[in-house]
């Protein structure tokens, strides 16, 4: 059960989580670099960055283009809880 005071830590796990399930998805399936992907998402490589290491948050409309970008479904990226 996430409560007050563990919540930024389960903030935290559920971005690393997103984060590794795209880059992998963009190494693995896509195969694109992180250049190649921001030009065709409009997603700066320093965000793509970013969301792919899980250091800071990211707006709905970021992870629908990377995810529009590679391929798949924003929701195939997010935990079964977010679902």
């Amino acid at each position: 059960m996430v409560t007050l005071g563990n919540m930024h830590k389960h903030h935290r796990k559920i971005l690393v989580n997103v984060g590794n399930k795209l880059r992998t998805i963009r190494q693995e399936k896509a195969k694109l670099t992180i250049g190649s992907c921001a030009k065709l998402s409009g997603v700066s490589k320093g965000n793509i960055s970013k969301v792919e290491n899980g250091k800071g948050d990211f707006g709905l409309i970021t992870l629908y283009k990377i995810c529009w970008t590679l391929g798949v479904e924003p929701s195939s990226v997010l935990p079964a809880f977010l679902r």
